[in-house]
């Protein structure tokens, strides 16, 4: 049967805390669908003025519609979409097209019935099912795994099946195992910062969680909400914070590779943000202490005001909670967006040469196809250097190797001593 395995194993010490397309997955409306035949999978746009030719323009809701979410005080009830607001994703999606990011738009139902709808649980059904789709890896490619405009993270019903939800997305990251899902809590300003209740405590929890744990790595959580300027919305509108850090990757791919941190003032400041949407105020030392080195320690990512430069994303890891001994590469958000783009290539490589020659020549032609992107890596800043080796296999239908990456991290601390003396120095560097 023909079979193509890529696994992946993180042997990197405890540190001391554009080559594949960056797509994202985005589910939402359009007001040109009047029938779903033909819509039931996501389709790949790359331009504004196709999206538009073919979703139309945004739907808007007649109904407020609520759900409740998490711990977030006692399980509060959070609006998911107000009485007479357009449909989020389809701004964020063409926001997205316009800064030069791929969107796969995956449109969960017809324009009408989606105005209509007067249930949050009707919306997040279908893009529950929507969802289930992006299993399928020589399908779809897909960088970004997002819930567009609709938070999953925590959300709770009587319904014991909902409580899943944002597992499910996590798990279909991790199926793949070549995208990240970035997962949104609700936008509930009056939601505790810090201690129960609050997102950081609620994804200790979550990530801890027997379905979660092993998974953790190909998601992160991002928070707060915040109101953003949004050319493509004639007013300003409260997004979530994936969104936020999607625009500031498209920021930074205009002038940096795919795998560098999205965070602090370089990359990390959020264009047209103007405020979060919190009721206190996200400190700089509540942001750094979202991110943990402790043993078993979960983080979150964070945008908090960075003075003078503005709100900025103040941390770079991913769900996984720390092994014994600290956070390893794939604990890093960035590293684990350059571990997809290597599984990318490499997929993309043995699907290309599937049933040739099992020979010297093969084994030539595989390596030729993945050694530019990791070229581009070393001198890119991703890696220090890289081996690709050809493993003996009793198999003779089956070519086995192991490529040992050699990251570069992205420094989150600084331990700078000055020292007073009374005797009369030179004026040195230190080198």
């Amino acid at each position: 049967m023909p079979e193509i395995i890529i696994k992946e194993i993180d042997k990197t010490s405890a540190a001391e805390a554009n080559i594949s397309s960056e797509i994202v997955y985005i589910p939402g409306f359009g007001s040109k669908i009047t029938d779903m035949t033909g819509w039931a999978d996501p389709r790949l746009y790359t331009s504004v003025s196709d999206f538009e030719n073919e979703v139309g323009e945004a739907v808007v809701f007649t109904n407020a519609m609520t759900a409740n979410f998490g711990n977030a005080s006692s399980g509060a009830s959070c609006t998911v979409v107000a009485a007479g607001s357009t449909d989020l994703s389809y701004l964020m999606a063409k926001e997205l097209l316009q800064n030069g990011i791929p969107v796969l738009y995956h449109v969960l139902d017809t324009a009408a019935a989606a105005a209509a709808y007067k249930e949050a649980l009707t919306l997040y059904g279908k893009l529950h099912v929507a969802m289930e789709t992006l299993t399928d890896i020589g399908q779809f490619d897909v960088k970004y795994l997002t819930s567009g405009g609709y938070p999953l993270f925590g959300l709770q019903n009587d319904n014991p099946d909902l409580l899943n939800y944002d597992q499910d997305m996590v798990g279909i990251a991790s199926s793949r195992g070549d995208c990240i899902a970035l997962l949104d809590a609700p936008n509930f300003p009056a939601r505790a910062l810090t201690g129960k209740g609050s997102v950081f405590a609620d994804a200790k929890t979550f990530a801890s969680a027997v379905e979660v744990k092993d998974k953790a790595t190909y998601a992160a959580i991002m928070y707060p909400w915040g109101t953003a300027n949004l050319p493509v919305s004639e007013v300003d509108r409260e997004v979530p914070a994936s969104f936020m850090y999607l625009r500031c990757l498209a920021e930074s791919l205009k002038t940096n590779p795919s795998w560098m941190a999205i965070a602090g003032v370089a990359r990390g400041l959020v264009p047209g943000l103007k405020s979060l949407s919190l009721d206190n105020r996200l400190t700089n030392a509540i942001a750094d202490g979202y991110t943990s080195d402790t043993e078993d320690g979960v983080s979150i990512v964070p945008v908090t005001n960075i003075r003078p430069t503005g709100l900025c994303f103040w941390g770079n890891r991913t769900l996984m909670p720390n092994p014994k001994g600290g956070p390893k590469a794939t604990s890093f958000l960035n590293l684990r967006n350059l571990i997809c783009d290597v599984k990318k290539v490499c997929y993309t490589a043995a699907k290309t040469l599937m049933f040739e020659q099992n020979s010297e020549m093969l084994w030539t032609q595989f390596k030729s196809k993945i050694m530019p992107t990791l070229d581009r890596m070393t001198t890119g800043q991703g890696l220090s250097g890289y081996k690709i080796v050809r493993l003996p296999s009793n198999d003779k239908t089956k070519l086995t190797a192991q490529i040992i990456l050699y990251p570069v991290y992205a420094v989150e601390k600084f331990d700078i001593t000055i020292v007073m003396t009374n005797e009369d120095l030179a004026v040195t560097d230190g080198n």
